[in-house]
């Protein structure tokens, strides 16, 4: 409702107020709590709302409330004398309700008041609830002053970390967790409560394997094991240290998962380190070395060494192991082992050849050695055995001897033996010596006449070696004229029939350039030819011959590849095999081949090539007796003339009469052509001029009477005349 106020209705009205009517006035002035006026009257303070007393209202009839159950659109104009909406939340009051806390809603058909309630620690304010509550169970309550509500006040859920709590609790300390095996240690099963300010009042009801239980804690056992042992995983027992590691023994607590007190010597030192069972120290991991017999027979003992160790016997020619342990010098074992050919083993080496140095000694090392392997000595070869390689002996021949540990690769001949029976024969062999008197000679050597000496088999003669007496006559050799024909020979040394050869002659025929020594094959040059000498060919017995290849030069010839019978130009197959001949050959010449006559050059007869004489050529290769004169040319210098010639050719010269002319690259003449003089004459060939022919002459006719001389060009067109200043082109005519 809107008050109406004006100076002139309020003085009228109080006027009225204080004079006319001071009685009604006089009852309700001002409203007491849980009432209010409305002119002269007093109503009690209507549902909804809550009146504090105050003084008169004015209004006008209309705006007169009805109730605060009702929308009042001016509710703020009457606030100030007394008459309040209850709160949001808390509509609802009773008739002539005096304050805010009188004011409520219903809950269930319960009044649920506005108002504050103070609770204590362990109390809080419950949702719809006009008075405190104990705390529930699992929650805590600090207490407080609340104000009521929909919704708890002064609640707090235990965390999940600490998900319990006794009823009334107050404090978050109060909540807690039930215990588990982790909060007591080495448990395995446990009681009490573990509260949220880390309060534990855990107890241990029994222990894990390796613990034992005293008031209520799990103290773990120590196991006390002996060097050699160590206390394996999810044992309570010491055992022995295994194969490969080692154990310094100690006091050691049971684990599940893993062993106690163990070394594994790979690990520790590296790959290949072990060690037997029972050990104690790192200086018992050992590496283990081969000890090889080397192919020697006997026996090394177990345990054999120091500061190493044989692992077991090794009898026979079987190798032994060596245990070399962790940073301890080790002397190798002493050895008496024996092998045929070879003096007896009694130390070591680091490799199988004979004479390598002695080995007596390993450093003590901390890592895998670099050495893994060593050999029985072999110091030399045994008595009449004599050194065939680095690392074998082979006995002595017949009629030969050694001494014990011999390291020489020969044996030595019995006195009266020679390795070839020969009385200056070698007094070393391999192969046994024969008594001097009985000469062995190999290939290409003989035995001369009343001598036990092996010679050198002579020029002519070959000599296939054997045993020989000694006796009034050569022994041993075959003359390979005699054995073969006249003509036939051999060079020195030489042991068999066909290193006889026959000598054919290579005619380089006027051609120049090298031949190789010892080219062919089946054949041999004898020696380097160069130049223009010939080449001499040794054809041996009776084996085909493949002849050199060659590349010679000569003016006037084209290269010389191959070989032919002859020497005349082009004719004979071209030779590249002989065959083997066991007699005197037919032929003993052959000829570089003159295929032909060289580019402008001609043949002149069956073996002579000559130059092309002026203005004429030939082909490479040519092997035709004259040459091709060049074109315009010929032999007399006429249109007639023979286009061949030995000794050069002339220019063709051409007499053309009148009204004839000679056309370019033409030896003949040909009528004069319309729009041309031809005056004749005499001409000589040209390839691209014509001769003796000139155009007729023209002039250019100008405006001003004045003539331009110009000539046709060589087809006949006229030429458009260049422009002129000052004058105009009429037309052309010819001039005389």
């Amino acid at each position: 409702m809107k008050k109406v106020i004006c100076t002139f209705l309020s003085t009228f009205i109080l006027g009225v107020a204080v004079f006319s009517d001071s009685a009604m006035a006089a009852a309700c002035m001002k409203a007491s709590a849980g009432k209010y006026c409305v002119w002269s009257s007093l109503k009690d303070c209507a549902a909804g709302c809550y009146c504090t007393g105050g003084s008169v209202f004015y209004w006008t009839v209309s705006d007169v409330p009805k109730g605060c159950s009702e929308a009042w659109s001016g509710m703020s104009d009457i606030e100030g004398n007394g008459v309040h909406l209850c709160p949001a939340g808390f509509r609802s009051s009773d008739s002539g309700a005096s304050a805010a806390t009188s004011c409520y809603y219903t809950y269930n058909g319960t009044k649920i008041y506005n108002k504050s309630v103070s609770c204590s620690a362990g109390q809080y304010m419950p949702a719809n609830s006009n008075n405190c509550a104990a705390c529930p169970a699992n929650s805590w309550c600090p207490g407080g002053t609340y104000h009521t509500g929909t919704s708890a006040s002064g609640i707090n859920s235990c965390p999940s970390s600490y998900p319990y709590s006794a009823a009334s609790s107050s404090s978050q300390n109060s909540c807690y967790r039930n215990c588990t095996t982790s909060d007591v240690s080495y448990s395995s099963a446990v009681s009490g409560k573990y509260y949220y300010n880390n309060n534990n009042q855990c107890s241990a009801t029994s222990c894990q394997i390796g613990a034992a239980l005293s008031n209520g804690q799990c103290n773990r056992i120590t196991y006390n094991c002996a060097g050699g042992q160590y206390l394996a995983a999810a044992t309570t027992a010491c055992a022995t240290c295994p194969a490969g590691s080692y154990c310094g023994g100690g006091g050691y607590y049971y684990n599940a998962s893993s062993n106690q007190g163990i070394n594994n010597c790979a690990t520790e030192i590296a790959s290949g380190w072990g060690s037997d069972s029972g050990k104690s120290f790192k200086t018992d991991c050992f590496y283990p070395i081969t000890l090889n017999k080397n192919g020697f027979n006997g026996t090394i003992t177990a345990g054999a060494g120091t500061g190493c160790q044989v692992a077991s016997n090794a009898t026979g020619t079987n190798d032994a192991t060596l245990r070399i342990y962790y940073n301890t010098s080790c002397t190798l074992p002493s050895i008496n082992l024996s092998q045929t050919s070879f003096a007896n083993a009694t130390g070591w080496s680091l490799g199988t050849t004979i004479g390598d140095s002695a080995v007596t000694t390993i450093a003590a090392t901390t890592t895998t050695p670099s050495i893994t392997t060593y050999y029985a000595r072999k110091t030399g070869c045994g008595q009449n055995y004599y050194k065939t390689g680095t690392t074998t002996c082979a006995a002595c021949g017949a009629n030969s001897t050694t001494a014990n540990n011999n390291v020489a690769q020969t044996c030595n001949c019995d006195t009266g033996y020679s390795l070839d029976g020969t009385s200056n024969g070698e007094l070393v062999s391999t192969t046994g010596c024969i008594e001097i008197g009985h000469p062995v000679c190999p290939a290409g050597k003989y035995v001369p006449a009343n001598t036990s000496l092996c010679e050198m088999c002579p020029v002519g003669s070959w000599c296939p070696g054997g045993q020989f007496l000694t006796n009034s006559l050569d022994q041993g050799i075959n003359n390979c004229a005699t054995e073969i024909a006249s003509g036939w020979s051999s060079d020195s040394g030489k042991s068999s029939k066909t290193d006889c050869y026959y000598t054919i002659t290579l005619n380089k025929n006027g051609f120049s350039g090298d031949i190789a020594a010892g080219s062919g094959t089946g054949c041999q040059v004898a020696s380097a030819s160069s130049g223009t000498s010939n080449a001499t060919l040794k054809l041996f017995y009776n084996t085909n011959c493949t002849l050199p290849a060659i590349d010679l030069s000569q003016t006037g010839y084209v290269n010389a590849t191959g070989w032919v019978q002859n020497d005349t130009i082009g004719p004979g197959q071209q030779i590249t095999t002989i065959a083997g001949t066991t007699t005197t050959p037919s032929i003993t010449t052959y000829y570089a081949h003159k295929t032909g006559c060289s580019q402008n050059y001609y043949k002149t007869d069956a073996t002579t090539c000559a130059a092309c004489g002026a203005n004429s050529t030939t082909a490479n290769n040519n092997v035709v007796q004259t040459c091709n004169c060049d074109t315009g040319y010929s032999s007399d210098g006429t249109a007639t003339g023979s286009p061949t010639s030995t000794s050069g050719c002339s220019i063709i010269n051409v007499n053309c009469s009148a009204d004839f002319y000679l056309p370019a690259n033409s030896a003949f003449c040909a009528a004069c052509p319309g729009g041309y003089n031809c005056s004749g004459g005499n001409y000589s060939f040209n390839a691209s001029t014509d001769q003796g022919k000139s155009p007729n002459m023209i002039s250019i006719t100008w405006d001003e009477n004045t003539n331009t001389t110009c000539v046709y060009d060589d087809a006949f067109n006229v030429p458009t005349p260049e422009s002129r200043p000052g004058y105009v082109f009429v037309g052309w005519k010819l001039k005389n």
